[in-house]
């Protein structure tokens, strides 16, 4: 693989042009690896041609390929992510990155039910490509892409998309490990926060509920019951009652049942 700007940047003009935007758009994601699945989502292409765009990137050097695994994953170099983040314009950078979020968050659905996707508007919008793995080995797939997460709600943070992070972020909590309890407080403080920037206060109970059940899962009491007491309260004063029965649930799972009853008297 290219390690110097001059090599990248000679075979970058040596490709044709629908190579070069994959090699402009796999360099703008924020991401640790591709593949072709991912590929694809983020440039609107079918999973074959994606394949085959990633392998000409091999060839020329662009890109190299990780250990070998079920599903062959690319990485970029230092050098040739800067090359491409440089010769990419906002113009391929939004989309690709909305194409992706909106990929990562049927992908997420369809592991608990692959109807919708097939079925809704959802699947027109994505090309209806989701990974074969999803129905092969859905938990296998999770445990490879969580890595994804983080980087991928920042990038959606930075683009100021608060809705979407929260949206995508309660779309993974139940995928997230919760024997990884610094990962779940990552990804779900850094939704709190993008809902807080933004002003929306439902926004924020959302994400607020989304992390009180997360640290449920992962057994942090005390973390689940102080975001189920703050979303409590925020719903009590804005009148949400299915928010404040969802905060009370989360507080009785926690064994604070007693707090729970006083506050429904």
């Amino acid at each position: 693989m290219h390690t110097d700007t001059t090599a990248v940047l000679d075979a970058y003009e040596s490709l044709e042009g629908g190579i070069r935007r994959v090699f402009r758009a796999v360099g703008a994601l924020p991401l640790e690896w591709t593949s072709a699945d991912i590929t694809a989502a983020a440039c609107a292409i079918d999973p074959g041609t994606a394949a085959w765009a990633l392998e000409v990137l091999l060839e020329q050097h662009l890109v190299a390929e990780e250990p070998p695994t079920a599903v062959p994953r690319y990485r970029l170099s230092a050098p040739a992510r800067a090359c491409a983040e440089q010769l990419c314009a906002s113009a391929d950078v939004t989309p690709a990155l909305r194409r992706l979020a909106y990929w990562a968050f049927w992908c997420a659905i369809s592991t608990r039910s692959p109807r919708p996707v097939r079925r809704g508007g959802a699947a027109q919008a994505l090309g209806g490509w989701l990974p074969p793995e999803l129905e092969d080995d859905p938990a296998g797939w999770v445990r490879d892409h969580r890595v994804h997460l983080v980087p991928l709600v920042r990038a959606l943070a930075e683009c100021g998309w608060d809705r979407r992070v929260v949206r995508i972020v309660e779309a993974w909590r139940p995928l997230l490990d919760p024997r990884d309890p610094d990962g779940v407080g990552a990804v779900h403080r850094l939704a709190l926060d993008t809902a807080r920037h933004g002003g929306d206060r439902h926004l924020v109970r959302r994400a607020l509920l989304s992390g009180a059940a997360a640290w449920t899962a992962a057994g942090a009491h005390d973390d689940a019951a102080v975001w189920a007491g703050e979303a409590l309260e925020t719903a009590r004063l804005a009148g949400d009652v299915p928010g404040e029965a969802q905060a009370l649930k989360v507080l009785m799972e926690n064994g604070l049942a007693r707090a729970a009853r006083q506050v429904c008297r």
